[in-house]
């Protein structure tokens, strides 16, 4: 069932991987560092809307569909992992400063939104199971 509550989750984050790679996640010296100049940061972003994407049409196997709204989690922690050792290592000329973006929001929301999917996914299997012991 495509239409449940943790495939708009879902969706969402695949909405915001588009959203991210093109907002900036720092400045520095004055100018906007994309994530998508960072190798290591578009291949984890990317892995992580495949991974939603997957996710949303997994929905006959919710256990697996769970373990992969894990991946997602990891993945997305991962992304954050990345862009600050990106900000940290980055080094601003002589009187210039470096300061973080808004852009750096949207990972911590994926992840959010894969736990809130996560969620759903559970009680999805939690009523199933009641369901059969009923019968």
């Amino acid at each position: 069932m495509i239409q449940r509550i943790q495939s708009i989750y879902l969706g969402m984050v695949c909405i915001m991987t588009g959203a991210f790679i093109n907002l900036p996640i720092y400045y520095l010296d004055g100018i906007a560092v994309l994530p998508f100049l960072n190798i290591f940061l578009s291949i984890t972003i990317g892995l992580c809307a495949i991974t939603a994407l997957v996710a949303i049409f997994l929905y006959k196997n919710r256990k697996l569909q769970m373990k992969i709204c894990w991946v997602g989690v990891l993945l997305a922690t991962s992304s954050i992992a990345i862009a600050i050792a990106d900000y940290i290592s980055a080094t601003p000329k002589e009187g210039l400063s470096k300061s973080i973006s808004y852009g750096l929001i949207f990972p911590i929301l994926m992840i959010v939104l894969f736990l809130l999917a996560w969620n759903g996914i559970n009680k999805d299997e939690k009523l199933v199971k009641s369901m059969d012991r009923l019968r």
